[in-house]
């Protein structure tokens, strides 16, 4: 069943107009990224459109509706989405199953907002593919909290280590900087080419030109 969903999903994406599907709401949309077809929707007895939009379903299928919509703003998105595999290529199918999990476990409203922020700075080739499922998974695992900050400590380059810096640090979302002063014990932290990327591509996209990223990757940073 899941294996069916995303090659539907995938399917959707390359070939379908996300905006037109979703004329009808985010349960028709799920409902049709379910089914082999998407345009049988209406012929869908009763009794199985039930079962499939349980409570669980019903909300994931709200996520998934708010992230293509917002990703997907036109057909040309996502031409230029697929653009970026080689024709048949099974990582276009990896990557679609990746962003179904990263979806299935974002909790909050405006996480979707910034995950389909970095879908879209995909198809403009602002990052590559690798780059956005690392950046999106540190969406969907870190807090809200935690991701609205990268605002306040973007430019600093001398900030002591707090449990947000380490949840940054685990993501690659941080460079630390090895301590001079003696017997100095916690560690100092600045962003690194992936916390600015994280907040230029998909916490504060619109305002993207406002952050710079570093000329090349600085020590320390986990890929």
């Amino acid at each position: 069943m899941i294996n069916e969903f995303i090659s539907n999903v995938a399917g959707v994406i390359k070939d379908k107009d996300i905006q037109k599907l979703a004329v009808e709401g985010a349960e028709n949309l799920f409902l049709g990224l379910v089914a082999k077809d998407i345009t049988a929707i209406p012929t869908v007895a009763k009794n199985t459109k039930e079962i499939i939009l349980s409570v669980p379903n019903i909300i994931f299928a709200d996520k998934m509706y708010r992230f293509l919509t917002k990703a997907f703003s036109d057909y040309e998105m996502q031409i230029k989405f697929a653009a970026r595999f080689n024709r048949d290529d099974p990582k276009y199918y990896d990557t679609v199953k990746k962003i179904v999990q990263i979806v299935d476990k974002i909790d909050f409203d405006e996480k979707i907002e910034w995950f389909a922020n970095l879908t879209r700075a995909v198809c403009l080739e602002c990052i590559d593919i690798d780059r956005y499922i690392k950046l999106s998974t540190a969406v969907s695992m870190l807090t809200v909290e935690d991701l609205k900050a990268l605002k306040y400590y973007y430019g600093r380059t001398d900030e002591i280590e707090n449990p947000t810096l380490s949840n940054y640090y685990s993501y690659g979302l941080t460079t630390k900087i090895t301590p001079t002063t003696y017997k100095t014990l916690t560690s100092k932290h600045t962003l690194s080419t992936s916390g600015v990327e994280l907040l230029k591509y998909g916490v504060d996209f619109d305002n993207c030109e406002s952050y710079q990223i570093p000329i090349k990757e600085q020590d320390g940073e986990s890929e």
